[in-house]
C-alpha cells in the first residue's frame, strides 16, 4: 500500500482500523461515563450542593423537618 492511499481514509477509519487504539477508546469512554454519572449524582443527591438562590445565600444549613 502506498503512503498516498492513507490520505483518502477518514479519521474514524484510521482510529477504528487500528486494533491497538480500541483499548484506549474503551478506557476514555468508560472514564467519561463514570465521571458524568458521578457529577450528576453529586449534583442531585449531595446535601452540600446548593442550586437554588435561597439555599446559596444562606450561610448555615437549616435542618429540614418532614
Amino acid at each position: 500500500m502506498s503512503s498516498g492511499a492513507q490520505y483518502n481514509k477518514s479519521a474514524k477509519d484510521i482510529w477504528l482500523g487500528d486494533r491497538g487504539a480500541w483499548p484506549i477508546i474503551g478506557i476514555i469512554s468508560t472514564a467519561l461515563t463514570v465521571g458524568t454519572i458521578c457529577g450528576f449524582r453529586t449534583l442531585f443527591f449531595n446535601s452540600d450542593v446548593r442550586v437554588s438562590k435561597h439555599s446559596r445565600k444562606s450561610v448555615l444549613r437549616e435542618e429540614q423537618t418532614h
